[in-house]
C-alpha cells in the first residue's frame, strides 16, 4: 500500500542526505514514486517526482538499466510510444536479461506496436520479449500475468493463457487481475461456470471495488445465469467508481438491449461513442442498436439496417478479427440478400 511506500520513501530520503549521488537510491526512489502514481492512478505530483529521480540517476550513470527502464514505464503510462521504445531499447541493450524491461517492452509492443512497425512484427516480437522473461524468472508473477493477457487476446489461445495464469495465482494467490481473468477463460463456452463464480468471488473479496473482476461478474449473470438484475447493478457500481470505463459501457448497452429498453440503450451508446468514436466494441454495440430497432418495428426498417450494416463494416475496419463483428457481418449480409427469416 502507500503506506509501505512512503515509510520505504522515508529511508531513501536519509540516504540521499548521506549521499545525494547514490543512483541505485535515486533509481529506488524514483520507482516508488511510479508505484504511488499507479496506485493514485495518475497523479501529476508523483509522475513529475519519479522522472526527476530518474533523470538525475541517469544523468550519474547512462547505463543505469533502472533508471533506462523506469523512465520508459513511464513514457509508457502516459502515452508516449516512441519515448517508451527508445528507453526500453536502450534498456536491453544495456542488460538484454532485465526482466522487468523485457515485461514492460512486450507489453508494449501488444498494446501499441502497431505505432512502431507492422502490426504482426510488433506481435511476433512481443511475444518473444515474454517468452525471454518467463524462462528467465519463471517465477515473476506480472511476466506471467501479462504473458497471459497476451496469449488471450492476440493468440486467442485459451489454454496457454489458463496455464499462465494459474502458474501466476500458483506463486501469487491473492493477484485480482489473474483470478479474474482465469474466470474468464473459464466462463469462455460454458468451460467452468461455476469456477469462473468461485474466483471472481475470490478476487471481489479481496477487493470488493476491483473494476475487472465486477465487470467479468456482471457478464456471468448476464449471459450464464440470465440474472440481469445482479448484472445490472454491478455495472451500475462500476460506472460510479470510474464512469467513462467503455468495457462497463458498452456490456451495459448490451445488457440493455437484452431488457428490450431501446432508450437506455441509446443513451448509452452515444455516451460510449463520444468517448471513443474508433473503438470496435463500441462502434458494434451502435450497429447492434440499429439491428435490435430494425426487428422491433418496420418504420424505417431499410434505413435502419443500412446503418447497421455500415457500423458493422467500421467495426471490422478496425479491428479485422472482431468476433462479434464478423458474426453481425455474417447476418446483415443473409438479411441484406433477402435470406434472412
Amino acid at each position: 500500500g502507500d503506506g509501505v511506500l512512503r515509510d520505504a520513501q522515508g529511508y531513501y530520503e536519509v540516504a540521499l542526505e548521506i549521499d545525494p549521488a547514490h543512483v541505485p537510491t535515486l533509481v529506488r526512489y524514483g520507482m516508488s514514486c511510479e508505484a504511488l502514481d499507479e496506485i493514485a492512478s495518475g497523479a501529476t505530483m508523483t509522475q513529475a517526482a519519479s522522472y526527476r529521480y530518474l533523470s538525475r540517476a541517469l544523468a550519474l550513470d547512462p547505463v543505469s538499466v533502472g533508471a533506462l527502464s523506469g523512465i520508459g514505464y513511464l513514457h509508457q503510462r502516459t502515452g508516449n510510444v516512441t519515448g517508451a521504445h527508445q528507453y526500453y531499447t536502450r534498456a536491453l541493450a544495456a542488460a538484454p536479461s532485465h526482466v522487468d524491461t523485457l515485461s514492460n517492452y512486450a507489453a508494449l509492443l501488444y498494446d501499441s506496436g502497431i505505432k512502431l512497425m507492422d502490426g504482426k512484427e510488433a506481435l511476433d516480437e512481443a511475444e518473444d520479449l515474454y517468452e525471454r522473461a518467463v524462462l528467465l524468472a519463471p517465477s515473476h508473477v506480472r511476466s506471467l500475468y501479462n504473458f497471459g493477457l497476451f496469449q488471450e487476446g492476440a493468440r486467442h489461445d485459451t489454454d496457454k493463457a489458463e496455464l499462465l495464469y494459474r502458474t501466476a495465482l500458483a506463486r501469487s494467490p491473492t493477484h485480482t487481475g489473474a483470478l479474474t481473468q482465469l474466470a474468464h477463460v473459464l466462463m469462455e463456452g460454458g468451460r467452468d461456470v461455476v469456477g469462473a463464480q468461485d474466483l471472481l468471488e475470490q478476487a471481489l473479496s479481496i477487493d470488493p471495488n476491483y473494476i475487472d473482476g465486477l465487470c467479468q461478474q456482471a457478464h456471468l449473470f448476464h449471459l450464464h445465469q440470465n440474472n440481469l438484475f445482479d448484472a445490472e447493478r454491478n455495472y451500475i457500481k462500476v460506472l460510479q467508481l470510474s464512469p467513462e470505463y467503455l468495457p462497463a459501457l458498452n456490456s451495459m448497452a448490451a445488457l440493455h438491449l437484452a431488457q428490450g429498453d431501446q432508450e437506455a440503450v441509446s443513451r448509452v451508446v452515444k455516451r460510449a461513442l463520444e468517448l471513443a468514436p474508433n473503438d470496435a466494441d463500441t462502434v458494434l454495440n451502435s450497429a447492434a442498436l440499429m439491428w435490435d430497432t430494425e426487428f422491433s418495428s418496420k418504420k424505417g426498417e431499410q434505413r435502419n439496417a443500412s446503418m447497421a450494416g455500415d457500423l458493422v463494416a467500421r467495426a471490422l475496419e478496425l479491428d479485422p478479427s472482431h468476433v462479434g463483428a464478423l458474426c453481425f457481418q455474417g447476418m446483415w449480409h443473409l438479411q441484406a440478400n433477402g435470406d434472412y427469416e
